[in-house]
């Protein structure tokens, strides 16, 4: 605890009282409980927690560490919840409650090609209502409260744990909470920057007057000694709540003495509230004395802990009512656009795999493309069968092309958007819309290089209307690729995807007669149909085109296009990119809504 100490003083001296600091805030629970399918995770937990407080959490594996912590900040998306929880003894209003607190997750999850102080700005944006100024002056007092100042400028994927970890919490700092969860910010350090996280902690959580509560695996004793409380849950009950300095009497009255002044408290408190599955008689034995731990610390509490439930044995949850202007973001539409689309267009610039590839692409297609169909002759039957099998052939890896490089863009950092979308940071509408703004420009721009070349190689006219019906083609399956990476569950099944839908659009583009015995209705509804004839169209006069042999005339699929005019089949296409607006929407909702609030 001594080595901790000068650091801690030394450090305070230098943080900034937070703004918005509420320093009568309380949160207290009563018999709280959390179930799934019928099985009790935690069950009739109480307590609470003052403004300024650190309250540590601990736990063996399986103790119901970060169950209680969900519970407590309302991060559940399904089961059941027994109890109540108050905080300013009040009941927590569901479209204010998220921008009440913070969470720092487990994992560290980032950008990784931002920097440091472009995450914190981009996040000040979205999180803090207020002049520029104002935003400003909180990202650099959050920096120097977490000691990132000197990383501002440092790329987070080469910063190191300790430092990603401070980020985490700086980022949920940015907004002032009144409440702030961590858990487990010391997984995955050494001892040293473990106690230095916590020592921040300790030193943020005094200064800002912020309620915080922290899931901790095994504390070593100079980090025990930072908390002001600490809950010991054994089997998702509690053995222990209060001081951390009353801990080791509270047991040893109860016959769990600790033997020799050498062994870590935390140690121990987990040791004799662990089920020891090593043998089954040990298993009998642990299991005894937890139970009787637990029915201590209940005769302990002053009170028998039951669920609260209505008279016919339901779980209650109670919610408070939803003001009818109230706002759960703190920007309009336009903001956050704006700054999703600055953000977008950051990764895009760095990401230097991505313009290799898009590079590689484009030489390889072109390539290929040019050398098979060089200046073909439209005027023959071949030449035409030739030009349709260019067309197919390109269309088919544009399709492709569009559909399977953007779908790492949600898939990749999906947990980056959940987490900042449970924050309320900003819509699926407007993340969706800017990723669209940026990721579909920057792919027609390779798209367009590629058609003028093939104009040179290949050859074909009109070269200004076909390139206008490649960039709405490359922006509709952007979307859907976009789309897709928001919902799929890995890379297998994205890429499975968007090999089946590329076979389905190249299948039933229309080219092929035979579809129409069986489905004829089928290329209606799909836009490499439109996408097909309208490049057709701008190179032929008629199309699809009619050539003439010495004794008769011959057309290749005269049902080929629906729509016999450009504009026509543009129109649809069209129509087709505000469809697949709508679908990314949708999917990005569902999929970056990882977190839901259940309050009880």
């Amino acid at each position: 605890m001594d080595s901790a100490t000068p650091l801690l003083k030394s450090y305070e001296l230098a943080v900034p009282d937070a703004p918005g600091a509420d320093p009568s805030a309380t949160l207290r629970w009563d018999a709280l409980g959390y179930a799934i399918k019928g099985k009790k995770l935690i069950e009739g937990i109480s307590g609470a927690v003052s403004a300024g407080e650190l309250l540590g959490i601990l736990g063996g594996s399986g103790s119901g560490k970060t169950t209680l912590l969900n519970t407590l900040s309302g991060r559940l998306s399904g089961g059941d919840i027994a109890g109540q929880v108050l905080f300013n003894d009040d009941l927590r209003n569901p479209a204010t409650w998220p921008r009440e607190y913070g969470f720092v997750e487990q994992g560290d999850e980032f950008h990784m090609n931002l920097t440091v102080g472009e995450t914190v700005d981009y996040t000040t944006t979205l999180k803090v209502r207020g002049s520029a100024a104002k935003k400003a002056e909180r990202a650099n007092e959050v920096l120097q409260q977490l000691g990132l100042l000197p990383s501002r400028d440092t790329l987070v994927r080469n910063i190191s744990t300790g430092e990603r970890k401070r980020l985490s919490v700086a980022l949920e700092l940015l907004s002032s909470p009144r409440v702030l969860f961590c858990d487990e910010i010391t997984t995955g350090l050494d001892s040293f920057t473990a106690l230095q996280t916590m020592e921040y902690m300790r030193s943020i959580t005094a200064r800002s007057r912020t309620i915080s509560i922290v899931t901790i695996h095994q504390p070593r004793e100079n980090i025990l000694g930072l908390f002001d409380k600490i809950i010991v849950l054994s089997c998702g009950r509690v053995v222990f709540f209060g001081a951390a300095s009353d801990a080791t009497m509270y047991f040893a009255k109860r016959g769990f003495e600790m033997k020799g002044s050498l062994m870590n408290p935390s140690d121990y408190w987990l040791d004799i509230s662990t089920p020891d599955y090593r043998t089954p008689a040990q298993l009998e034995e642990s299991r005894a004395r937890i139970a009787n731990l637990q029915k201590e610390w209940t005769s302990a509490a002053g009170a028998g802990v039951k669920a609260a439930s209505d008279d016919d044995g339901t779980l209650r949850v109670e919610y408070a009512p939803t003001g009818p202007h109230e706002s759960t973001y703190s920007h309009s539409l336009f903001v956050e656009f704006a700054e999703l689309v600055k953000l977008n267009w950051r990764l895009v610039v760095r990401n230097t795999s991505l313009h290799i590839a898009r590079v590689a692409v484009l030489v390889v297609t072109c390539l290929l493309l040019s050398l098979a169909f060089w200046r073909i002759e439209k005027s023959t039957l071949d030449g035409v069968l030739s030009f349709l099998g260019f067309l197919i052939s390109y269309e088919t890896a544009c399709v492709y092309s569009f559909l399977a490089d953007p779908v790492v863009v949600f898939l990749e950092n999906r947990k980056v958007f959940k987490r900042e979308r449970a924050a309320r940071m900003y819509r699926s509408s407007t993340l969706f819309v800017a990723a669209s703004a940026v990721y579909a420009p920057y792919y027609a721009f390779f798209a367009a290089i590629e058609l003028v070349i093939f104009y040179g190689t290949v050859s074909f006219d009109n070269l200004g209307i076909t390139m206008l019906s490649q960039v709405v083609l490359c922006i509709l399956f952007t979307n859907v690729g976009l789309a897709l990476g928001a919902v799929a569950p890995n890379h297998v099944i994205c890429r499975s995807l968007t090999a089946v839908l590329t076979i389905a659009c190249q299948i039933f583009c229309g080219y092929f007669a035979s579809v129409n015995k069986l489905l004829p209705w089928i290329k209606a509804i799909v836009p490499s149909q439109y996408a097909l004839c309208m490049w057709g169209q701008a190179a032929f006069s008629e199309f699809p085109p009619k050539i003439s042999l010495e004794t008769t005339s011959a057309s290749v699929n005269p049902d080929m296009c629906i729509l016999p005019d450009f504009w026509k089949n543009m129109a649809i296409q069209c129509g087709f990119v505000g469809a697949s607006i709508i679908l990314g929407v949708v999917f990005v909702h569902f999929g970056t809504t990882g977190t839901k609030h259940k309050l009880s």
